[in-house]
């Protein structure tokens, strides 16, 4: 039974691994969960006095309460690293709604002449227009802007014969 305990004791942090890593949650919405899964264990399954949970509330039995404090420091102790982690990670100023990482696809030009980045989600994919900021690094945009000159959806040896497809001589010298 000891080992079932174990388990049990460590199951807030699964909680939050399992939240995290297969649910592809954010910390912020995984910890409050592992919280109260720690919470019910607390009350519950680690109630060795056997009172019930209105008891065990009116009386603060300490044996529970030192239960729940553990509990609740382990479970903080797992978000305060993936919080770190999550500050580790480059999301930059664009961060979409589900936290994952914008990454910068395409650059257009605003009627005014101003130009914006769009961004998409490596994770849920959803767009993002951000205007361009004065620190943005100009040779990157440059070769955003690039890009589909440098990769056509065709291969370039076909150039010849698609321009005298559309009337032209085909020659490319």
């Amino acid at each position: 039974m000891s080992f079932f305990n174990f388990v049990m004791a460590l199951s807030p942090i699964v909680v939050v691994l399992v939240g995290i890593l297969g649910f592809r949650q954010s910390a912020k919405r995984v910890a409050p969960v592992a919280l109260l899964w720690t919470l019910l264990l607390a009350f519950t399954y680690f109630n060795v006095s056997g009172a019930s949970f209105k008891d065990n509330v009116a009386v603060y039995d300490a044996l529970l309460w030192k239960g729940i404090k553990e509990g609740l420091k382990i479970v903080l102790m797992v978000f305060g690293a993936f919080v770190i982690l999550n500050l580790l990670r480059d999301t930059g100023d664009r961060a979409s709604d589900c936290g994952g990482i914008m990454e910068p696809i395409a650059v257009w030009v605003r009627k005014n002449g101003e130009w914006a980045i769009i961004h998409r989600c490596k994770r849920c994919g959803a767009l993002s227009s951000n205007r361009v900021a004065a620190d943005d690094n100009p040779m990157k945009l440059m070769s955003i802007a690039m890009k589909p000159l440098c990769q056509p959806p065709f291969p370039l040896e076909r150039i010849e014969e698609m321009t005298a497809l559309m009337g032209g001589d085909g020659r490319m010298k």
